[in-house]
């Protein structure tokens, strides 16, 4: 496409959208948390008085309930969102939530019904406007906002739900004093402010998921897409690859695979990926996979997969948008192309296991320093995480960022998903357990993996405004038959070469790999044909929350929003998708 037509494309799509809720900003007075470090006895204290007021009262939570969102921004800022629904009590039989737009409104829920809010209060007398909070250990919930190093600060908002208005309160202004394990509390900000993130844009994607799957190309997963429902995915062409046994032998040709696991893992080094790709002419698969005993003609790198096989997969790709041009970042294996989602760079390191606590900067360091909530979800029964194991910032966190998947369960249901959640597969317990996808792990596990972790999200109240990324980390030694692209070359830092490596530049991505975006704003049943690579999604970040580059290739990368369509939400009403299956035949004979 054209680069005038690009940017013509990217305009329209940062049109701004339907008109949301205001945002209105109260003068704070007070935020207290007394007794952080003990649970059962945490109090959060949240007071707003601001006299006169231009404000208005804005909302019903009588009828709609609202919202209670707390954040402390220091050098790890904490948030945590607390749900204040309407309704009766079924201990006490009176309502929740009282008044009016006249009187104000009352929340009361000592007993801790719905969660750790005892009390809350918004009320607008007299050109007055008051808002007032506590949040109680004593309610029996557990209150995870801890606050952060002295000189901080923080900001609260209450939004009011079903098209109210939300209420910032931010005490940036305000003298924050920090009583360690005692109390820690801001008082008489001189300044009300927002508490909304960045939006220059004006997005409605308040929610970012990345799931990144392990070791697929394009065509071994979609390159049946064409004739299974979606004719504008570049199909995969019955050409092959030389028969390594004897060139005079007929080529190689794609074929479908009737086992859902691996007798061996193919070859995704950078050495091999680079032979396979052999310049662009994408014909040296079969050569660098052959194995004299298990697959002496290379042919399991031509094998795919179809909706047979990937009914959720296929049932994705086609309701929502996908992409039939989209690269990994880097001709080599895992950890490399992961740092480039995470980094915009892998620094040099080109295999497996190399990088270690890190100090180089990254996407979540943009994050905090954005007071842009983060967590990572990982699948691995240790909570080892790509991003504590690669940068010492994170694990240097771990404890209040990297969580099991049972917590993005678990935030998902409570309203409490942050602005951007990392979803880390597992790649350990064995084929019948492991969940990435990646060889010799049974492919319907992972489907089943991704699943779940879609269904809980189009099932939350976050769904309104988010964006679900999914894809692969990179091809796995499976052959693609579209030719990596010319790439910019991130930074200064050269490639770590080892001996017999081939000593070529981070000038051209790595193979194809799938993608999907799934968002009630995604633009239905297409498919973009831009080139796109795992800095895409990191430009697609740094997008939405304002944020800058961090290597020349994410701040050359195009920020995929024609997978969008932000005047629309087509998928208000999340879609019926088909079940993610497991053949238990297929999953008894995986090794």
């Amino acid at each position: 496409m054209p680069r005038v037509l690009l940017f013509a494309l990217a305009a329209l799509l940062l049109m701004p959208a339907p008109t949301r809720a205001a945002e209105q900003a109260v003068l704070g007075n007070k935020l207290q948390v007394k007794n952080p470090s003990t649970p059962d006895k945490k109090k959060i204290s949240i007071s707003a008085k601001e006299k006169p007021s231009n404000d208005t009262l804005v909302g019903d939570p009588v009828t709609n309930g609202a919202t209670l969102t707390v954040r402390l921004t220091g050098l790890a800022p904490d948030e945590e969102t607390f749900s204040l629904p309407a309704g009766i009590s079924p201990m006490t039989g009176k309502p929740f939530w009282s008044g009016d737009s006249l009187k104000g409104f009352k929340y009361k829920d000592k007993k801790g019904e719905n969660g750790a809010v005892a009390t809350a209060q918004i009320a607008l007398k007299n050109g007055t406007m008051k808002i007032k909070a506590t949040i109680s250990g004593k309610t029996g919930h557990t209150i995870n906002t801890v606050p952060p190093n002295p000189g901080a600060d923080g900001c609260v908002t209450l939004t009011l739900n079903g098209g109210g208005d939300s209420y910032s309160i931010n005490y940036a202004t305000g003298t924050a004093v920090n009583k360690g394990a005692q109390q820690y509390k801001i008082l008489k900000p001189t300044a009300a402010g927002t508490c909304i993130r960045a939006n220059p844009n004006n997005m409605p994607i308040d929610h970012i998921v990345v799931d990144m799957q392990e070791n697929r190309s394009a065509d071994s997963y979609f390159g049946q897409l064409s004739t299974q429902g979606q004719p504008a995915y570049e199909a995969e062409p019955n050409t092959g690859n030389p028969d390594p046994t004897n060139n005079l032998n007929p080529p190689i040709l794609p074929y479908h695979k009737t086992n859902y696991c691996e007798v061996l893992d193919l070859d995704h080094s950078w050495k091999g990926t680079h032979n396979e790709v052999d310049n662009g002419a994408m014909d040296g698969f079969t050569t660098v996979n052959a194995n004299a005993t298990l697959d002496p003609n290379g042919h399991r790198t031509m094998g795919y997969y179809d909706q047979t096989d990937l009914p959720f997969y296929y049932g994705v790709m086609n309701t929502f948008a996908t992409g039939d041009r989209y690269f990994c970042s880097v001709q080599a294996q895992t950890d490399p192309n992961r740092l480039y989602f995470l980094a915009g760079s892998s620094f040099g390191y080109l295999v497996t296991g190399q990088p270690q606590l890190l100090t180089r900067p990254s996407v979540f360091n943009l994050l905090d320093n954005a007071g842009v909530t983060w967590r990572i979800y990982t699948a691995e029964p240790t909570l080892v995480s790509y991003g504590s194991r690669f940068f010492q910032y994170v694990a240097d966190r771990a404890a209040v960022r990297v969580f099991p998947m049972s917590q993005y369960y678990a935030d998902l249901t409570a309203g409490a998903l942050p602005n951007v959640a990392f979803i880390d597969p597992s790649g350990s317990g064995g084929t019948h357990v492991e969940n990435d996808e990646h060889p010799s792990a049974d492919i319907q596990i992972g489907q089943k993996f991704v699943s779940d972790n879609i269904n809980a999200l189009m099932s939350s109240p976050a769904w309104a405004t988010s964006a679900f990324f999914l894809t692969w980390d990179e091809h796995g030694g499976f052959y693609d038959h579209v030719p990596p692209p010319a790439a910019p070359i991130p930074d200064n830092i050269a490639p770590r070469y080892a001996a017999g490596d081939p000593h070529a530049l981070f000038d051209h991505y790595g193979v194809r790999v799938p993608v999907a975006v799934v968002s009630p704003y995604s633009n239905p049943h297409s498919v973009s044909h831009v080139v796109n690579d795992h800095t895409s999604i990191l430009k697609f970040i740094e997008t939405r929350f304002g944020l800058p580059s961090l290597t020349a290739r994410d701040g050359a990368a195009n920020p995929m929003l024609e997978f969008f369509d932000f005047n629309t939400a087509t998928f208000a009403t999340p879609p019926s998708l088909p079940t993610a299956v497991i053949d238990q035949t297929q999953l008894n004979a995986c090794p």
